[in-house]
């Protein structure tokens, strides 16, 4: 009996995944009557260079976030920078790069990082334009407004991407 109540209250610590370095978030939004969800956990940067060998370099695969793979929910076909997705649940990743990002949406959408990624199960690609940020965003934060305008925000750079209802 002791051990069931040891073991359930492990269950529920671990679940809480708002005590992790790397918080999770969700930028939710109503783009043309569709429901956009994207879910993602937020690193820091501390002190850290993105796009450096040791910290995200450029080129590689990476799960767009921190801990599980970050991924997108479309509640009814969308564009995405003008490419064509269908409604679903996504894996999204991302290939960094210095001017611009491939954004990847993959068919597996529930693992950890990037280490089992698989680029047969990629549905779509598309290219995002890196631009200098407006202000210093010390986490990392996705955003999405209503009107489809999307962005990735860390550091001194932002990558934009614009969904659009089909």
């Amino acid at each position: 009996m002791v051990l069931a109540a040891v073991i359930s209250a492990g269950t529920v610590l671990a679940q809480d995944k708002s005590e992790r370095p790397s918080p999770p978030a969700q930028a939710t939004a109503v783009v043309g009557g569709v429901k956009v969800t994207i879910d993602y956990s937020q690193p820091a940067l501390k002190e850290r260079k993105f796009g450096s060998e040791e910290f995200h370099p450029y080129g590689k695969i990476w799960r767009n976030g921190a801990n599980e793979a970050t991924w997108i929910e479309i509640s009814g076909d969308v564009t995405i920078n003008g490419t064509a997705l269908k409604k679903g649940k996504y894996g999204f990743f991302v290939i960094p790069g210095q001017t611009v990002w491939t954004l990847v949406f993959n068919s597996v959408w529930d693992q950890w990082g990037a280490y089992e990624y698989n680029k047969a199960k990629d549905v779509m690609r598309v290219s995002a334009r890196v631009d200098a940020a407006a202000t210093f965003s010390e986490r990392y934060t996705i955003t999405l407004d209503d009107t489809g305008n999307g962005s990735m925000n860390w550091g001194d750079f932002s990558v934009s991407f614009q969904v659009a209802a089909q």
